[in-house]
């Protein structure tokens, strides 16, 4: 999955957040009334079907309806969004200023 600040796929986006499939085909959302959650969430399960990984979720919101949903493992063109709290951190601060601008 690709993400970026509007403008940065579209030099007409400057009121959307981009995101797709391949980084050539996107989708947009207004970023008027967005907000951004990271989660970290701790699989603890003993079944050998489910991964023991921790996972880095990323929530954009428009008022109280989620509107885009991933983790951070999915994403291929931001590199310092890593699977890490401070991966974490870094992802929300970097939507946090593309809705802000």
């Amino acid at each position: 999955m690709y993400i970026s600040n509007g403008i940065t796929a579209d030099a007409g986006w400057t009121k959307q957040i981009a995101w797709g499939t391949d980084g050539v085909n996107w989708s947009t959302l207004n970023k008027l009334n967005l907000t951004v959650v990271g989660n970290r969430i701790n699989k603890n399960t003993d079944s050998v079907l489910v991964s023991k990984a921790t996972n880095y979720l990323i929530v954009i919101y428009d008022g109280d309806l989620e509107q885009l949903r991933f983790s951070l493992d999915q994403i291929d063109n931001q590199p310092s969004w890593t699977s890490t709290p401070a991966g974490l951190q870094q992802a929300i601060d970097d939507i946090s200023t593309w809705i802000a601008t």
